[in-house]
């Protein structure tokens, strides 16, 4: 959890990056929870839907 806890801490830090996406297999149930957790939302369940949202906002 360390890398993750790097990386968050590194885009708040940051006045660079504004959004961060990741992409977990549906059935990683595990990976899910993990990123819940760290406040990560769920707006989609591939990289194409994903990138069609952000291009809708």
């Amino acid at each position: 959890m360390k890398m993750l806890d790097k990386v968050v801490e590194t885009m708040v830090v940051s006045d660079v990056y504004k959004e961060l996406y990741l992409v977990v297999i549906p059935e990683n149930h595990r990976a899910k929870e993990i990123y819940e957790r760290y406040g990560f939302l769920t707006v989609g369940s591939s990289w194409d839907e994903v990138l069609n949202n952000m291009r809708g906002s």
